[in-house]
């Protein structure tokens, strides 16, 4: 599955580059052990969000619970729509694809899901320097004040 991943084309996805695949095992308690946490310590910070694939079970919900990021869920499936749903009512962003990933065509849900997510990231880091002689503020946090429901 790290050879199908690296086969995607996202270059017409600019600013989003996806990093090198972490395999995970799952236990069959659903509970994310310390040995596998610490495989996703080195490119936490660098993540703004978790492609989860191939399917796992409610494991993934840890996931985002622990680095408060999105998931990003490949493919339609009943076993999705229940971790998605509960990760939401937790107050935590997942997303499913409707893309099955059985070749490098097949990703364009995926890329327009990425370039959402980095517009939303642009628009929040985004200051304007207001130049006016009105007396507003010099320095204004304009921008997309709903980034965040994009």
């Amino acid at each position: 599955w790290k050879e199908q991943i690296r086969s995607w084309d996202f270059s017409s996805v600019p600013g989003v580059r996806f990093l090198e695949p972490t395999h995970l095992t799952f236990s069959e308690d659903f509970v994310i052990k310390p040995e596998q946490w610490n495989k996703l310590a080195a490119d936490s910070n660098a993540a703004d969000a978790y492609f989860v694939s191939p399917f796992t079970g409610p494991s993934g919900f840890q996931v985002a619970e622990r680095f408060k990021r999105p998931l990003i869920f490949r493919g339609v499936s009943t076993r999705w729509a229940h971790i998605a749903s509960y990760t939401r009512s937790k107050g935590l962003e997942c997303f499913v694809t409707t893309d099955d990933f059985r070749s490098a065509n097949d990703i364009e849900g995926i890329k327009n899901l990425l370039m959402l997510l980095r517009a939303r990231k642009t628009f929040t880091q985004t200051k304007v320097l207001s130049l006016t002689s009105r007396g507003l503020p010099g320095e204004c946090g304009l921008g997309v004040w709903d980034a965040l429901d994009l």
